[in-house]
Parts: C-alpha cells; sequence; structure tokens
C-alpha cells in the first residue's frame, strides 16, 4: 500500500507540473521597458513546443518572428533570444500567477530596465 500511494503521488506531481508548464499557444500584451502601466505597448503570439528538456518559443509580432530556446527550471520558465534593435543576445523569464496568466519579465542589450509581458493560454 505504501508503494502505491508513493507511485501515485509522484504521479500527481508530474502531472501537475506538466499541466504547470507554458507549452501551447498564447496571446501576449507587452510592455517596453520602463513603461509602469497604461494599455500594452505591444502584442503578439507566442507558441511554446517542447524539444526534448528544453522548448523551442517563437514570438510572432505581425509579420515578424522571433525564436528563442527556453528552460523549465523550480517554476519559472526563461527563454534566450537574440534581439533584433539593438542587436544582442536578450533573456525573458515567466512564472505563472494564480489566474493561470504568466507574468514575465525580459531584458535586451544597452538598457538597464525591464519590459514586462503578460502570456494567456489561447
Amino acid at each position: 500500500m505504501r508503494t502505491f500511494l508513493l507511485v501515485t503521488f509522484a504521479v500527481l506531481s508530474m502531472s501537475a507540473n506538466a499541466v504547470a508548464q507554458p507549452v501551447g499557444n498564447f496571446a501576449v500584451a507587452g510592455r517596453n521597458p520602463g513603461a509602469s502601466g497604461g494599455p500594452p505597448a505591444y502584442t503578439a503570439v507566442m507558441t511554446v513546443t517542447p524539444t526534448g528538456d528544453s522548448f523551442e518559443v517563437v514570438w510572432t509580432f505581425g509579420n515578424t518572428r522571433v525564436q528563442g530556446r527556453g528552460i523549465w527550471v523550480n517554476n519559472v520558465f526563461s527563454v534566450a533570444y537574440t534581439n533584433r534593435a539593438p542587436v544582442g543576445p536578450a533573456i525573458a523569464a515567466y512564472v505563472l500567477r494564480p489566474d493561470g496568466t504568466w507574468l514575465g519579465r525580459w531584458v535586451i542589450p544597452g538598457n538597464p530596465n525591464s519590459g514586462t509581458e503578460v502570456l494567456t493560454r489561447r
């Protein structure tokens, strides 16, 4: 009985973790670095696809696509990508909020402030 309970707990834990991971399509509402309020400065669609133990991430802003690679560690989803202007390495990190949306912050080269994004599952 003890083994059964341990196995059941392990399976349920893995299932809950898998559900929490940001996989699928998301509506993105974002603010640029330094903006603290008001309407989103931009909207996009983010697609997250598992690939091995990492994730392929694609933001689509109209006709522009930005690709990145993400990892899931301790309930934080972190994504590295190449920023287009200014060109250079950039990173975004997201946490799941109680309402089911993901709150993210991102940074780009040359700017000391961070931007924000809210991801809503589509």
